[in-house]
């Protein structure tokens, strides 16, 4: 991550991708108002806002990472987004879409997946914390 080029274009990619997935979410919105919609989606845009932004942080300035407020800006994003995973899981297995029992079962793998990955990435942000404060 030192090298100027290789974070612009990592910076570039994240933002184009970022761009495409909230225009669609915004899309999403607009094409079906409902509140379900909006409770699963504006947690989304709100955590890929807050997501992207912590990322460019961290490609222009990595070595401010293991400050206590940055880690912290981190589990509340790692939160959210489990949140927003919870919250879409339970509509979308009390919804039509949900008959077949393939979709039921993909979809409990990757609530599984999801509740697994915010645990490994709480445990590795307390172990970013606990290094620096070991070492000074």
């Amino acid at each position: 991550m030192n090298n100027k080029h290789f974070r612009t274009w990592t910076i570039a990619t994240l933002t184009l991708a970022v761009i495409c997935t909230l225009m669609r979410s915004f899309w999403q919105i607009a094409v079906i108002p409902t509140a379900g919609q909006m409770v699963i989606f504006i947690p989304i845009i709100v955590g890929l806002i807050f997501g992207t932004v912590i990322f460019i942080y961290i490609a222009l300035k990595p070595q401010r990472i293991r400050s206590l407020f940055f880690l912290t800006l981190i589990s509340l994003a790692v939160t959210g987004g489990l949140a927003a995973g919870l919250i879409h899981y339970v509509n979308f297995m009390t919804s039509p879409g949900a008959d077949p029992v393939l979709s039921k079962i993909i979809s409990t793998c990757f609530l599984i997946a999801g509740i697994s990955a915010y645990f490994l990435a709480i445990c590795f942000l307390w172990s970013l914390r606990k290094t620096k404060e070991s070492h000074g």
